[in-house]
Parts: structure tokens; C-alpha cells; sequence
């Protein structure tokens, strides 16, 4: 989708860029959201000399809303996340146990670094 930053709206032009950087930018787009591990995401990009820079891709909970993307990004953005949930209720992939415990467990306290726990909550080395 093209964004006009200038009236702050995403405008409907399909062919905003050239086939070749339209297939790097999907590719590049995929390969961040499968690293962050979500299910949904909105990665944007600046795109300067030819170059693309993503500059805004942590968003698991993007603005979705009709007037935001436009009638037929929204149609397109509901019919993909519609299949997806389907999808994920119907056939679920099987997922790592990924706690924040475990990672607080895999980095052991130095020896002899210890903290005490008193009553009322207050810690003390």
C-alpha cells in the first residue's frame, strides 16, 4: 500500500512499485514476521534511491480499520485474516512453550550474588 504522508491516508495504486522491489519487499516482510513470530503484522518501508528501509515492523495488533486502509485493502486484509483464524482453529500447529520463566532460569546469578526476601516485600543483598 502507498502512503501519502502528506494527507496522512494510504492511497489505492497497485502498481506503486516496480515488480522486482514489490517481490524483495514481500519476501523481506515475511522473513520479519516469522523472526518476531507473529500471526498478524503491518511492516512499513521507506524506499529511497531504490533502497528499501523498513522503518516501522513490531506491530502484532495494526490499525485494521476500514477508512485507514482504504475499502479494498480492508476487504483483502479481512477475507486473509478471516482464512488464517479458520485455518488455525481447524488445523492448530503445534507451538514451543515460550514462558518468560524459562528464560529468567537460563541465565544463573553469579555465586554469591543473592538477594534476600524480608517481609514486606523489601529485598536487601
Amino acid at each position: 500500500m502507498k502512503y501519502d504522508p502528506r494527507e496522512r491516508r494510504y492511497l489505492v495504486e497497485h502498481a506503486h512499485l516496480t515488480p522486482e522491489l514489490g517481490r524483495r519487499i514481500l519476501a523481506d516482510s515475511l522473513t520479519l514476521v516469522r523472526a518476531l513470530g507473529y500471526d498478524m503484522n503491518t511492516v512499513e518501508w521507506a524506499i529511497r534511491d531504490g533502497t528499501p528501509y523498513a522503518i516501522d515492523f513490531m506491530n502484532p495488533a495494526p490499525d485494521m480499520d476500514v477508512n485507514s486502509l482504504t475499502p479494498p485493502y480492508f476487504e483483502w486484509a479481512v477475507t486473509h485474516m478471516a482464512s488464517m483464524v479458520i485455518r488455525l482453529a481447524t488445523r492448530p500447529r503445534p507451538r514451543a512453550d515460550a514462558r518468560w520463566d524459562a528464560f529468567l532460569r537460563s541465565t544463573p546469578r553469579p555465586a554469591g550474588d543473592r538477594m534476600e526476601v524480608h517481609p514486606g516485600g523489601q529485598g536487601s543483598d
